[in-house]
């Protein structure tokens, strides 16, 4: 294996015997040479203490003796009795009996805690399959999710070795894109994250009941493809996510589905980075319809991109109110004029706004 390969951490007796790869991002030299990543600069939200915050994604097979939601929950609780006064900060993903981690923070707590993450019998097979110096992306200190994956473990194992494949070859992704790769393959995506014109994603919430699972539901009836459900939750919130993956042409274009709150979330917030498009179905209340639009502003305050905003309602006086309020909130509102409760309508408004001509 080449020096720039994904460094494995292998729990043999208790030893975790780290390459020379995996030596250099824990013992404090830069990550990103060692793994081939860029170093991202700080952004205008970033600060200079920031600047020297270590990004890690790895993946490991469970070893688990009881349900897999009691083991995420103790780990929970560990890492904010003993990471969060570090700085440490987590997001944590069961799926098809792997595990997956995206931890950041300071260079020595992250590598002492590093060390001990080896020795945990929770896990084995340790990979590590991104490390990077840069901003802090996960904003909050802890988040989680559970996946109703309906894919063998193997599969996550393909796309690690893709990963590693892709590092080889000169490819650098971000912690955000490497996460989505192996959480969220979807039967049309690159096994490696990609992104450009033949790929891209949109995140759907509604501002009243449950139109936005309603409308994940209908475009997977259509497409006849397959809702995976997600569990997410942070320090008081669990929310629901619901997946489709499908084509548009010659544009794969996966819907998620997630309830208004999950908003809040630190890891929805960093992912927020890979979509293209941010759909809100309204309702005929323009005070809820602004303070979702607020929420979203809240959740995107980071990000050097937003993703447009795409309202979808039946009301053009609603829109121009919309249009008005996410100017100064950094975003950029299209309206689709459709009833959020009629599934065909809403896509016939948004598949030309979204897809183009696709």
């Amino acid at each position: 294996m080449s020096r720039w390969a994904i460094r494995r951490c292998r729990l043999m007796g208790g030893d975790c015997r780290l390459d020379l790869a995996q030596a250099r991002a824990v013992r404090g030299r830069s990550p990103c040479r060692a793994m081939k990543t860029s170093s991202a600069p700080a952004t205008s939200a970033g600060t200079e203490e920031e600047a020297d915050i270590v990004r890690v994604v790895y993946a490991s097979r469970a070893r688990l003796d009881g349900p897999a939601s009691q083991a995420m929950e103790d780990i929970r609780r560990s890492a904010l009795r003993h990471n969060r006064p570090l700085g440490i900060h987590t997001a944590l993903l069961w799926q098809s009996h792997w595990f997956v981690q995206w931890k950041e923070g300071p260079r020595a707590p992250l590598r002492d805690l590093m060390a001990r993450v080896c020795r945990d019998p929770r896990h084995e097979g340790l990979t590590i399959v991104h490390a990077s110096q840069g901003p802090r992306l996960l904003d909050g200190p802890w988040s989680m999710a559970i996946a109703d994956a309906k894919e063998p473990q193997e599969a996550i194992a393909g796309r690690i070795t893709a990963l590693r494949r892709a590092v080889e070859a000169g490819e650098r992704f971000e912690p955000q894109d490497v996460w989505r790769c192996l959480s969220m393959p979807g039967r049309h995506e690159p096994a490696a994250p990609a992104g450009g014109e033949q790929y891209q994603r949109f995140l759907v919430a509604c501002t009243l009941g449950t139109t936005a699972f309603a409308f994940v539901r209908w475009l997977a009836a259509c497409r006849r493809g397959r809702v995976e459900h997600r569990r997410f939750a942070g320090l008081d919130l669990d929310v629901a996510t619901e997946l489709v993956d499908f084509r548009c042409g010659a544009l794969a274009l996966p819907a998620v589905g997630m309830a208004r709150k999950g908003l809040k979330l630190p890891l929805t917030r960093a992912l927020l980075r890979g979509y293209s498009h941010l759909a809100l179905l309204l309702c005929p209340d323009e005070a809820r319809n602004l303070a979702l639009l607020q929420r979203v502003g809240e959740a995107c305050a980071r990000l050097p991109e937003p993703p447009a905003v795409v309202g979808v309602g039946a009301d053009p006086r609603g829109h121009a109110a919309l249009h008005a309020a996410a100017a100064p909130l950094g975003l950029a509102y299209l309206a689709a004029l459709a009833d959020p409760r009629d599934c065909a309508g809403t896509w016939r408004a948004l598949r030309p706004l979204i897809a183009g001509a696709q």
